[in-house]
């Protein structure tokens, strides 16, 4: 089978770019022939059945990336020889005829953020082009039966689709993330005090990691809180991930908490982060899934999370992790960092937890509906 597979990024930093760069390397390892297409790269490695192209679409802003990310992958899918037997996207962005992986549903995130946003933030929602650039989109190829076939990444996101765009349930399948047992996995205590003497961490200090791209949505400011509310100054917060810096330097500073967060920033390398830690949260308004959570936990980490997010289906309260109901709230936050920190289950029965979302099993489940598709 000859698949091309495309999003905008392709890389171990991010949430899809992951999910892209795990599935193109399945689907080499598996013997197929796979076109990669994207515009972001890093340095990971890649399987030798995979080809990569570099598409070429404008970065900024936001919405005309969108726009002209679809359209140059739209037209080099078309330009590929030989031909693809399958195409497979992620989003409303995705090439018609693909195979198209809905991570979540746009709209359905912008009706929860218009709940849980300020004044502020719902004008400032109003007038951001992004939204209305991607909701066309996804309209365009939902709405339109311009894909495939579809798979959703929970039963949530299904419902969504079907209910936003009026998608027949038979046109879907459900296929959560994964993670990759290689490279998270419970560190051994040597990585974990090299981790920690790097990162500036003192033993005896307890590390909650935070690792997002966003700030607002993945709720560190009530994060932030509930780390400050806590009486014992050795618990303290490490930040990973391609965040505005400035933002999230401005609402520890007003928090008092200078000394207790080391904001590490975009890193290659999340799992040596991870081994630095003792424990994992992600206080999330809204995750359709949420990789990182399951990442998380079979390194080791108890996680807290949101009721919101997919992955909270991984979470045992009170032996692998604890959920919060309203992220936004300052009260339940603080209250489950309590509870985080007072999980003692063993690293290793924490990683087996979620052992079931491992890619070699997620992705064969993938590979089986693109081999339906492929012509």
């Amino acid at each position: 089978m000859r698949v091309a597979i495309t999003f905008h990024g392709c890389h171990r930093r991010g949430g899809v770019e992951r999910v892209m760069y795990e599935c193109a390397n399945h689907l080499a390892r598996q013997g197929h022939a796979v076109d990669a297409l994207a515009g972001e790269w890093d340095n990971s490695p890649f399987e030798g059945g995979v080809q990569r192209h570099t598409l070429h679409y404008h970065a900024r802003p936001p919405a005309a990336k969108l726009y002209t990310y679809a359209r140059a992958a739209r037209r080099a899918v078309g330009q590929l020889s030989p031909a693809p037997g399958v195409v497979a996207g992620f989003g409303g962005a995705a090439p018609p005829g693909s195979v198209t992986w809905m991570q979540s549903v746009h709209a359905a995130w912008m009706d929860i953020s218009r709940q849980t946003r300020d004044l502020t933030g719902r004008a400032r929602q109003r007038v951001n082009p992004f939204h209305p650039v991607a909701l066309a989109l996804e309209r365009s190829l939902l709405g339109g039966r311009r894909y495939a076939r579809v798979v959703a990444l929970t039963p949530a996101v299904k419902a969504d689709i079907m209910r936003y765009y009026d998608v027949p349930a038979s046109d879907i399948e459900v296929i959560p993330n994964g993670y990759s047992d290689r490279e998270f996995h419970v560190p051994s205590s040597e990585l974990r005090a090299s981790a920690r003497r790097r990162l500036g961490f003192a033993e005896h200090d307890r590390v909650v990691i935070f690792v997002a791209n966003e700030l607002e949505r993945k709720g560190f400011r009530p994060l932030v809180e509930g780390i400050r509310a806590h009486p014992d100054r050795s618990v303290k917060l490490l930040a990973v991930g391609g965040f505005n810096r400035a933002q999230a330097r401005s609402i520890v500073d007003e928090a008092g908490l200078g000394d207790r967060v080391v904001l590490a920033g975009a890193t290659n390398d999340v799992y040596g982060c991870y081994s630095a830690a003792d424990c994992f949260a992600l206080p999330t308004k809204y995750e359709a899934w949420g990789l990182v959570v399951v990442e998380a936990m079979a390194s080791g980490l108890p996680a807290l999370t949101s009721v919101s997010a997919g992955a909270a289906v991984a979470v045992e309260e009170g032996v692998n992790g604890t959920l919060v109901a309203d992220p936004t709230s300052r009260d339940e936050v603080v209250a489950a960092v309590e509870r985080l920190l007072t999980i003692r289950t063993d690293p290793t029965a924490i990683s087996q937890s979620v052992a079931a979302y491992r890619w070699s099993t997620i992705l064969q489940a993938y590979e089986d509906v693109l081999t339906g598709v492929s012509t």
